[in-house]
């Protein structure tokens, strides 16, 4: 973290950067405004996640972007003082305000990496179909259930195929029965007209017979 050091106080060759001290102290309270934000739209990014709204995720996602340009910024801004307190003549004080900025210069770097790890993190489960429960863990976006419209338009083209007298299962039962009856009728037809011609045929030989031994 960023190291402390007094403004104040010090012998006469600290005054060579008593300007510096000032500027790097607004650049200080800037970058931890930044990183306030930072925390905040982070949770509501992760949030949205879980929750799979995608206007809030485009809009944090959108915030966190900003907010890494700004910090851009911001890094440029202590660059440039880290070089006029360099070109500083030499005092006692001129060397731990460079090491206040470098940390500074630190602390900002980490931040903007943390951004592009959440954004990146953010679009791998949105093409993976993976958002973060309330815990913080990975979990599978459950397939969207269709909506009442769409069950409704289901609803209404089942009917209409099936057909306006009767639903689809009782036409195929209907025809179902039909053919089997007719299948069962063919082969007792054929069935009944075999019996009678052997009966007949009984009939005419016992008729032969009796009249063979009436002779």
């Amino acid at each position: 973290m960023l190291s402390s050091f007094a403004v104040a106080g010090g012998s006469d060759s600290d005054l060579c950067v008593v300007s510096e001290k000032a500027d790097y102290k607004d650049l200080r309270s800037e970058f931890y405004d930044m990183e306030d934000d930072f925390f905040h739209y982070r949770s509501e990014y992760k949030v949205s996640l879980m929750d799979h709204d995608s206007e809030r995720q485009n809009l944090n996602a959108f915030r966190l972007q900003n907010l890494d340009d700004d910090l851009d910024d911001l890094a440029d801004d202590v660059r440039d003082l880290k070089e006029d307190v360099e070109d500083a003549e030499d005092c006692a004080s001129k060397e731990d305000l460079l090491d206040d900025l470098r940390d500074l210069k630190n602390d900002i770097n980490d931040v903007r990496d943390e951004i592009t790890e959440v954004l990146a993190e953010g679009k791998s489960m949105a093409a993976s179909n993976v958002a973060i429960n309330e815990y913080g863990w990975k979990e599978a976006v459950p397939a969207p259930t269709p909506t009442a419209a769409a069950q409704q338009s289901d609803v209404v083209v089942s009917t209409l195929n099936a057909g306006p007298s009767q639903p689809t299962s009782a036409v195929t039962a209907t025809v179902t029965v039909d053919k089997t009856l007719s299948s069962s009728w063919d082969q007792g037809r054929q069935t009944v007209w075999l019996v009678a011609g052997v009966i007949v045929l009984l009939a005419v030989v016992i008729f032969l017979l009796g009249m063979l031994f009436r002779r």
